[in-house]
């Protein structure tokens, strides 16, 4: 049985998405300037990580958000 992936927003804007054991935080736009270089550079390489070695859970729906939130993150 597979288990859904849970999102919620805080007050704050950030989003929290939940999948098993795997947990993405997305900052809202307003917050950008606060994301030192060093985090851009290691969510970079986690991601680059994830697409080469593609764990099992990995699923597309992980890829997708993965993608978007670094997609945004490199746009700010």
């Amino acid at each position: 049985m597979t288990k859904s992936a849970t999102t919620r927003q805080n007050k704050g804007g950030i989003t929290d998405i939940s999948h098993g054991n795997v947990r993405l935080i997305a900052l809202p736009h307003s917050n950008a300037e606060l994301i030192p270089e060093s985090v851009s550079h290691a969510l970079t390489l986690l991601y680059e990580l994830l697409e080469e070695y593609a764990p099992s859970w990995y699923t597309q729906e992980h890829h997708e958000i993965a993608k978007t939130a670094l997609n945004d993150l490199k746009h700010r």
